[in-house]
């Protein structure tokens, strides 16, 4: 059976929302925009902090800073790695919803 509808229109998806929830929706990258959500952070902190190793941890981290997630900052000869100001907003948003156990967020 065919379905045939009259006047639907088509859902469009802005493209930015499709990529910030797909670099979401690895366990390793959430954790790693989870670690940042507070403040910024050296690289060995991250890897401490998520657990994986040196390498793994270091694609994650090139993914988010070519997909401007994160940001990458050279002090002192120390690399920060810290989130892009919009997506800190969306990880406290996010984390406040799914937490509270409620329909609205």
């Amino acid at each position: 059976m065919v379905c045939k509808v009259k006047n639907v229109s088509k859902i469009s998806v802005p493209p930015k929302i499709i990529l910030i929830l797909k670099m979401m929706s690895s366990p390793t990258r959430y954790k790693i925009l989870s670690s940042l959500k507070d403040r910024k952070r050296m690289h060995c902190e991250i890897v401490n902090m998520v657990d994986r190793a040196q390498p793994t941890v270091a694609t994650h981290l090139n993914t988010l800073i070519k997909n401007k997630l994160i940001k990458k900052e050279v002090k002192n000869n120390k690399v920060y790695y810290a989130l892009q100001p919009e997506i800190q907003k969306l990880m406290k948003t996010i984390e406040k919803c799914i937490m509270s156990n409620t329909a609205r967020c």
